[in-house]
């Protein structure tokens, strides 16, 4: 049994550490995200006790205006901390691509599939290997799948980012499909 599919678990799992100690450090650990995400905590339970509390419909209605406006300020600080995030996500994963090609890229296949891949996926299965057999697995396959998984649970166990607790501040969708407006009537709009 070769060791190569451990060491591309292992050279993925690492990076992906690298990548969330390098967002925690370059955005998460920043005072403006720490005093971001407090002031969050704060406003949302005013939203708990403006909820709970009854007023008149005037000052419910200015209220209303007013938590609206801070949570569209919210949102695009949040976005903006997001942003920042991705970028260091992304430059972190093109060393790391660039790396694993320069590390395992002339060691031919790294595994076998036990079933034959579709033919959107084996573009991605049988990358950078010279053989006919689609059932071969590369190593950017494995360094794929770990790195989507392994990302995500670190995230989840060092309680990264913005957390679950903070999803309702971010912009929501509304019913309709994103892009319906394109599809409406001219006569309608008007």
């Amino acid at each position: 049994m070769s060791l190569v599919p451990l060491a591309v678990i292992a050279f993925s799992s690492a990076s992906a550490l690298i990548t969330e100690f390098l967002q925690w450090v370059l955005v998460w650990r920043t005072p403006g995200f720490v005093a971001l995400k407090a002031n969050l905590a704060k406003h949302a339970a005013k939203v708990e006790e403006a909820k709970e509390g009854s007023t008149s419909k005037k000052n419910l209605s200015k209220r209303e205006a007013r938590l609206e406006n801070w949570r569209k300020e919210a949102s695009r600080q949040v976005a903006q901390y997001n942003m920042k995030a991705g970028f260091v996500m992304m430059a972190c994963m093109f060393i790391t691509y660039k790396l694993l090609g320069r590390l395992f890229g002339s060691i031919g296949p790294v595994g076998r599939l036990p079933f034959e891949p579709p033919p959107f996926l084996q573009k991605v299965t049988h990358r950078g290997l010279t053989g006919a057999d689609p059932r071969d697995c590369s190593a950017v396959f494995i360094f794929v799948l770990c790195q989507a998984s392994v990302k995500m649970v670190i995230g989840k166990l060092l309680n990264l980012g913005m957390g679950r607790e903070f999803m309702d501040i971010m912009p929501v969708m509304g019913k309709k499909a994103p892009f319906a407006s394109w599809f409406e009537d001219d006569s309608k709009r008007k």
